[in-house]
């Protein structure tokens, strides 16, 4: 039954602990001497951005093992980093985690996700062809 499988994957344990509430002047680098301080050391991170390739404040810290991601769970509970609390949480499977820069690919340059296409449509006018319109109506 694949609702039962979802589930039984949702409840495994996962090496991925996610964290929260960084600062979106954070970078990379600062955030991994961070985890250094502690003693903790990831196989990879990945920061969140939105569609502006700005960073959205939100991590993904991947560990070797449950164990190391408990552990490092633990260590980063309730830790302050530039002024903000982190919230910290194992990541649930099945979860996503698109719009994300890695640090194991930090090698190429990172580029932004493409921007939507905010073209109108012929059928719609443009701000000025309302101002006209308003203007010849007055």
């Amino acid at each position: 039954n694949k609702s039962v499988r979802t589930t039984q994957q949702q409840n495994e344990p996962t090496t991925t602990v996610v964290v929260r509430n960084l600062s979106f002047t954070l970078n990379q680098d600062i955030f991994t001497n961070f985890l250094t301080s502690l003693n903790i050391f990831p196989q990879e991170v990945q920061f969140h951005y939105d569609q502006n390739a700005s960073f959205r404040g939100l991590a993904f810290v991947k560990f070797g093992s449950t164990g190391q991601a408990a552990d490092a769970l633990r260590r980063l509970q309730d830790r302050e980093l530039c002024g903000r609390v982190m919230q910290v949480e194992l990541k649930r499977r099945g979860c996503s985690s698109a719009n994300t820069s890695s640090l194991r690919i930090n090698t190429e340059p990172l580029h932004p996700p493409p921007k939507p296409n905010w073209t109108r449509s012929a059928s719609e006018p443009s701000a000025i062809s309302r101002q006209q319109q308003q203007q010849q109506q007055q």
